[in-house]
């Protein structure tokens, strides 16, 4: 475990990794670590995993939800904390995100860029997932980054029961060494694996760009492609005639927080572009094992 983390801080350029049993506890982790607590509220954007909501309630501080932007990630948005998600591998546009403390949700984005900087390390903290359909995975687990001191130490108390100090009220937050030794491997083909990505999906966006909307790459930036999401109003259409072909679309991607009762009321005003892209979005993650000839089928079945 410890040298999945040398490694991570090597890669990243980052000064502190802490190898977690998930990204939900190294969200966790990382609120608690900054403060956060009742009487809080963090900006999260309404399309996200559950989890990025959940933790802040389990801090016991209230998610504010906030519309998504035509790149899928949170629109700009202002207060003192923030979980800015960099949806399908896709960096959230970080310099409008004007708040005083930042979590980046990385959970979908390892390798990602913003601005020729690895997405994790801009933020207070940033997150990282090696969930079952990660890139890289364990099964579960996450890692928890940053580059200041005192919150690297706090996170790592947390992590671990307070420790032997008892400072502050810790959880069984600890990677186990078993998936440290599973990611190990997988994380030095990483490079590989992600330019394998972004090839298919440059092949695809050439393909498909005057039949649905594609994926297009904020300015500045690099996507990691932990899915590859288009937009089209002949969704289920397109779906069924793909299935037929043996490729797999899901509708939607997330449900939008704001239609799920948990989180009703936590949110202010309208989301228009969350409700659009729930009713024309598909998605697939099988862009991980998907081939140029693979590109080449979908191009056509889509394009027919």
């Amino acid at each position: 475990m410890r040298q999945l983390e040398d490694d991570f801080c090597e890669y990243l350029g980052i000064k502190y990794a802490i190898a977690t049993n998930s990204a939900t506890s190294a969200l966790h982790t990382a609120l608690l670590s900054l403060g956060v607590g009742r009487g809080d509220s963090v900006e999260v954007p309404d399309v996200t995993f559950s989890a990025t909501a959940s933790s802040v309630y389990m801090a016991n501080a209230t998610p504010h939800l906030v519309d998504i932007d035509e790149y899928y990630t949170m629109k700009p948005c202002h207060g003192k904390y923030a979980i800015p998600v960099h949806l399908h591998g896709q960096p959230a546009d970080l310099d409008n995100i004007r708040c005083e403390y930042i979590i980046e949700d990385c959970s979908q984005a390892i390798g990602a860029e913003y601005k020729g900087r690895k997405v994790g390390t801009i933020g207070d903290f940033g997150v990282f997932s090696f969930n079952v359909w990660k890139h890289i995975s364990s099964g579960e687990g996450g890692m928890l980054v940053t580059n200041d001191d005192e919150l690297a130490r706090k996170a790592r108390l947390i992590r671990n029961h307070g420790e032997v100090c008892s400072e502050v009220l810790g959880y069984n937050y600890r990677m186990p060494e078993l998936c440290g030794a599973v990611l190990l491997p997988q994380f030095r083909n990483l490079h590989e694996q992600l330019e394998r990505r972004r090839e298919v999906a440059d092949r695809l966006n050439e393909g498909l760009r005057e039949a649905v909307g594609i994926p297009e790459v904020r300015d500045g930036c690099k996507h990691s492609y932990y899915t590859y999401a288009i937009k089209t109003n002949r969704r289920d259409e397109l779906q069924q005639r793909l299935s037929n072909k043996g490729v797999y679309f899901g509708k939607g991607g997330y449900r939008p927080l704001h239609h799920i009762p948990f989180y009703q009321g936590w949110g202010v005003g309208e989301y228009p572009y969350a409700d659009e892209c729930y009713e024309t979005v598909m998605f697939s993650d099988g862009i991980g094992h998907w081939t140029l000839e693979d590109a080449d089928k979908i191009i056509e079945v889509i394009n027919d």
